[in-house]
């Protein structure tokens, strides 16, 4: 019996296990199994987290009224990035776990940016409502409108409010001469008593000589007509003269009411 030819160690007439079957090689020579490295390697899965990550935060972006969704792009962001590195390549998604943190990072930037200029725009108009609800009662009591007096001060208001501001603005123009409009100072909003409203730093402005003074003032139902602002409504107005004495209408700091 004839013995196998050998070459190299291999026995040329059958092919070592696990060599790729070549018909058209050579039987003289030996087929080799294909080098481990030179295989194709399956492409790992995506991590879900980094999935979920990426659309939280895509949606974050998109809605800047959702903050939840930045904190929680950036908290599975971070935990993608974690459990990717623990699989030691068994998982990926890495790129897409570092989109999501950017992304929630981005969020939570813009989100304080809209609040801010929400802040800013909201005060702005407060304050403008505020001058306007001044000028209003001073011009209608200079004019002797009781009625545009009633209405600025509300329906809430006592009657005896309107009386007081009647003789307010008869003795401010009686002591500074025509009222001319006011200034505002400062601005800020307190609660007390379970009831929204501020205090107002103001300038009235008369043809003879400016005299400070306060509007305090509550703030009412918003309004989606008028920009979704809160109404605002006095409280109290004093108009400050070192000379001749304050002058006061409106509920007074220890009184109760409404």
């Amino acid at each position: 019996m004839a013995s196998a030819r050998v070459y190299d160690g291999v026995e040329l007439d059958r092919p070592p296990a696990g060599a790729i079957q070549n018909r058209h090689a050579r039987p003289d020579r030996p087929v080799r199994p294909e080098p481990a490295d030179r295989r194709p390697r399956a492409t790992p899965p995506t991590s879900h987290l980094a999935i979920a990550g990426l659309a939280v935060g895509t949606v974050g972006v998109l809605l800047p009224c959702c903050p939840v969704a930045p904190i929680a792009a950036v908290v599975l962001g971070v935990l993608a990035r974690i459990g990717i590195r623990r699989a030691g390549g068994a998982v990926g998604g890495g790129r897409l776990a570092i989109v999501a943190i950017l992304l929630g990072a981005g969020g939570m930037l813009g989100q304080v940016l809209l609040l801010q200029w929400v802040s800013g725009a909201v005060e702005s108009a407060l304050r403008d409502r505020v001058t306007g609800l001044a000028e209003r009662l001073i011009e209608a009591a200079a004019d002797g409108d009781r009625d545009a007096v009633a209405q600025a001060w509300g329906a809430w208001a006592d009657p005896q409010w309107v009386d007081e501001t009647m003789a307010l603005a008869a003795e401010a123009v009686g002591r500074c001469g025509p009222f001319r409009g006011v200034s505002l100072v400062d601005l800020r909003l307190e609660g007390a008593a379970g009831e929204a409203g501020g205090v107002a730093a103001v300038i009235w402005r008369f043809e003879g000589r400016s005299l400070p003074g306060s509007v305090e003032f509550r703030l009412g139902a918003i309004v989606p007509q008028e920009g979704w602002i809160p109404s605002v409504s006095p409280r109290r107005i004093v108009v400050s003269d070192s000379r001749e004495g304050d002058l006061e209408a409106g509920r007074s700091p220890a009184s109760t009411g409404p």
